[in-house]
């Protein structure tokens, strides 16, 4: 009897332990078993914004609104320096060829850096390269288009001391002509239209010093504003020119 009884003392004793070892596994078992079977619930959609390559409308859409940017490394940029110089000095070359200048036009280079402009949209930013340069009497600052290799900011000013209320020679007039065909060229279908004439009365004074014919022209024009319109992937951009009697702009903020 005291034998049967001993051996049924070891036997609770080891389903105890038996117990003790076990049961914890099992208990988090069936709770991970009954947790699973609970979550059972849809989850709402998910978009991703995926960075892509921008269009071109849509870099000097950034550059025109010029929301933040800051200097970054040459090596981060695609193209060189070489090969941005270049772009600047053939695209003035082009211009001075189509106004009967001459066609060995040598840019003198003040700066070459890159620049990455953020736009408040996720994901739009990109890479432009600023370049300032100089010809003779004429300040030039360009904005490229690092991957592209296209302008999408120009400005151009005669530093010979003209006054902004001079009138607007029929040379400037034919120069940002030239300006707006070359610019246009790169971004395809462009459609140019004047959109605003700023007109002043034409007094003796300036009748005598600019020999405006004073009954038949009364009216000066000291600024002129074209719009260029691109429609790409059936949405629709606009970029502004403004010039005066020794300055144009292309696709900047500020007014002359």
């Amino acid at each position: 009897m005291k034998k049967l009884l001993k051996i049924t003392a070891v036997l609770l004793v080891a389903a105890v332990l038996a117990g003790g070892f076990m049961l914890p596994d099992f208990i988090f078992r069936f709770l991970d078993q009954k947790s699973s079977a609970v979550k059972s619930e849809e989850l709402s959609a998910v978009t991703l914004d995926l960075t892509k390559e921008l269009t071109l409308c849509q870099k000097a859409g950034i550059a025109a609104t010029e929301q933040a940017y800051i200097n970054v490394p040459i090596d981060q940029a695609t193209r060189t320096p070489d090969e941005v110089m270049l772009k600047a000095n053939n695209f003035f070359s082009d211009i001075c060829i189509k106004m009967n200048g001459p066609h060995d036009v040598s840019l003198n280079f003040e700066f070459v850096g890159t620049m990455l402009f953020v736009s408040q949209e996720p994901n739009r930013t990109a890479i432009f390269w600023e370049v300032h340069a100089y010809y003779n009497d004429v300040y030039l600052h360009f904005l490229i288009d690092d991957s592209t290799l296209s302008i999408i900011r120009f400005t151009y000013i005669d530093t010979s001391g003209k006054s902004e209320n001079e009138l607007i020679s029929e040379e400037m007039q034919q120069l940002a002509e030239c300006i707006r065909e070359i610019i246009g060229i790169q971004f395809g279908n462009a459609v140019w239209r004047s959109i605003y004439d700023e007109f002043v009365y034409a007094d003796i004074h300036v009748q005598e010093e600019q020999e405006i014919d004073y009954i038949e022209n009364p009216y000066i024009t000291l600024k002129e504003t074209y719009m260029m319109t691109v429609v790409e992937e059936g949405i629709t951009y606009n970029y502004n020119m403004q010039y005066n009697s020794h300055e144009i702009a292309f696709n900047i903020r500020y007014e002359l």
